[in-house]
C-alpha cells in the first residue's frame, strides 16, 4: 500500500523487453483481474466502449473536396413497421428516407482516412479504432 508507483516508461521498456514474444502480460493482466473481480470491484453486467484516433500517414493540406449524398436509412422499415402498429384506425403512414448532400475533405495520399477535428485549429487525417468489451462470463480467461 506504501509502495511507490513506478514511472511509464519503465513499464513501457521492460514491457518491450520481458514480454513482447510471449503471453506472459496477458496471463499478469488475468490473474490481477480475477483478484478484483473477487474482492467485488468488477461488476460483470456492463458493456464499456473506448476509441481512439490514430493520425495517418497524409499530409492535412493535400486534400480534394467532394460531395457526396448522405441518406439516413438506418432501421427505416422497422421503424415505419412500429409506427403502423401503433396507428390502428388511420391509413398507414410510408416514411420516404430523407437525403442531404454535404461535402467532405478528401486526402489524396490516404482515401480511407478522414478529416478529424481536434479542435477550432487543428485538423488532421485519422483513422478511428472502436473498441467494445462485454462482460458476462468470465471464466474462459482462468489459467
Amino acid at each position: 500500500m506504501h509502495d511507490s508507483i513506478s514511472q511509464f516508461s519503465m513499464f513501457v521498456k521492460k514491457y518491450v523487453r520481458r514480454f513482447k514474444d510471449s503471453n506472459q502480460f496477458e496471463q499478469i493482466f488475468s490473474h490481477i483481474l480475477f483478484q478484483a473481480i473477487d474482492h467485488g470491484f468488477v461488476n460483470t453486467e456492463y458493456m464499456y466502449a473506448d476509441s481512439t484516433h490514430v493520425n495517418a500517414n497524409t499530409n492535412k493540406r493535400k486534400f480534394k473536396k467532394e460531395i457526396v449524398e448522405v441518406e439516413a436509412k438506418a432501421n427505416l422499415s422497422q421503424f415505419e413497421k412500429e409506427i403502423n402498429e401503433v396507428r390502428v384506425e388511420k391509413k398507414p403512414l410510408s416514411l420516404k428516407s430523407s437525403s442531404e448532400v454535404r461535402e467532405l475533405k478528401v486526402s489524396t495520399t490516404d482515401l480511407e482516412s478522414g478529416l478529424f477535428v481536434k479542435n477550432e485549429r487543428e485538423r488532421v487525417f485519422a483513422y478511428s479504432f472502436n473498441t467494445r468489451l462485454m462482460i458476462t462470463d468470465l471464466s474462459y480467461i482462468r489459467w
